[in-house]
């Protein structure tokens, strides 16, 4: 056999590992079964072993009880009378609606109780169910009570549910519970003694598979929740024989937490609760942007208004009458000032254009004083190539 099978997630007792705190919570079931309030409440972490506990529970029990488990997370109120009723093999007969099934309850019931087996709804992932639907589990009962009928209910969810039913009160319900089981994860001196107890009851030897070392750094790594220990013990057994080893050490064990959180991240809402974090809200939308208000124009003082407009880098004549003045430079009138200003604003708020590039650099022009010192030429009529200096002339043979 291969002794990752050992860990995979079965039903069979043979594999239930009983330590000695679940001894002390089966013993408190035996109590409550034996209660006369009929509700006991079982609440613990995801895969701390809740539901193998009842389940070791009901298998002591024997044929004195008639276990029923419901199932519907989240169920309506509504629909948990009817399927009470078909879980214990009843069915409404004439109308379908509430007094029809409360008399199908009764009638189921009694023939369970004619059989000598006490009723025993076991209600899974109770924490899912609203207050109107826990209600109406106390309803159930109380109807089973006033018809003389027997009707034990065991809840089983996580630990808000005790929380919750403590808020509610005036709830029936808590008013109704027998027994308050808590069901925690393993000491690290029973992870060791687990991992042997599963191998063996498949048929494996426990003694060469995981060392004390590996047992250790299996609880550290799980927190010692039997459901998460499976997990990375399996993966532990796989990573140790891809090493070509049979042993599981610690080194296999850290591989396998590195292959479980890549390949199968816890949910979001575990996640958070592993990281002691809470998811943060979305943020709200960003509202829209405020209209901008057109900007305002400052009113030109008459004195600037009135003066007639100069004109930038006019040209001057250097001598010469003045010109007299025409009509159009004549001051214009307020309104044409303000218009002109405002575009005078607006040009001053346009971006400054690029710089114009340079032109490239030209040569420096020669002096005047090297020019002056070059002879100039000189076309003289009288001189030729034919007429030379006497001094220069080649002497007589």
């Amino acid at each position: 056999m291969n002794a990752e099978d050992a860990f995979l997630p079965t039903q069979d007792r043979k594999h239930f590992f009983a330590s000695t705190v679940t001894e002390t919570l089966l013993a408190q079931l035996q109590q409550g079964l034996d209660h006369p309030l009929p509700v006991l409440l079982v609440t613990g972490s995801a895969g701390v072993g809740k539901s193998s506990l009842v389940r070791e529970a009901c298998a002591r029990w024997g044929v004195r009880v008639r276990a029923e488990w419901l199932t519907m997370p989240g169920a309506a109120p509504e629909l948990l009378l009817p399927q009470t009723v078909r879980l214990f093999g009843g069915q409404a007969r004439g109308a379908d609606n509430r007094a029809g099934w409360l008399t199908a309850l009764s009638r189921t019931l009694g023939i369970v109780g004619e059989q000598d087996q006490t009723p025993l709804l076991i209600v899974e992932d109770a924490h899912t169910l609203s207050g109107p639907a826990l209600g109406e589990l106390a309803a159930i009962h109380t109807a089973a009570t006033e018809a003389r009928r027997t009707l034990r209910i065991v809840l089983v969810g996580q630990p808000d549910l005790e929380t919750r039913l403590e808020e509610l009160a005036a709830d029936p319900l808590l008013q109704l519970v027998a027994v308050r089981c808590r069901v925690t994860p393993l000491p690290a001196l029973d992870v060791r003694h687990y991992l042997h107890h599963r191998i063996a009851a498949a048929g494996g030897d426990s003694e060469r598979v995981f060392s004390r070392k590996a047992a250790r750094e299996l609880h550290a790594a799980s927190g010692g929740v039997p459901g998460r220990i499976d997990i990375l013990a399996a993966e532990s057994i796989r990573c140790a024989r891809a090493a070509g080893v049979q042993a599981v050490g610690q080194e296999h064990v850290r591989a396998a937490v590195t292959a479980v959180r890549r390949f199968s991240p816890p949910p979001a809402t575990e996640a958070a609760k592993l990281a002691g974090t809470t998811a943060a809200p979305a943020a709200p939308a960003a509202p829209s942007a405020a209209p901008v208000p057109p900007a305002s124009v400052a009113p030109v003082p008459p004195s600037v208004a009135s003066a007639p407009p100069r004109i930038a880098n006019a040209p001057t004549t250097p001598s010469g009458p003045p010109v007299a003045p025409t009509s159009r430079s004549v001051a214009r009138p307020a309104g044409s000032a303000a218009s002109g200003a405002r575009r005078q604003s607006a040009a001053m708020a346009r971006p400054a254009p690029p710089a114009a590039p340079k032109p490239p650099a030209t040569p420096p022009a020669a002096s005047p004083a090297r020019e002056r010192s070059r002879p100039a030429a000189v076309d003289h009529p009288r001189v030729g190539r034919d007429m030379r200096s006497p001094c220069r002339q080649a002497p007589p043979d």
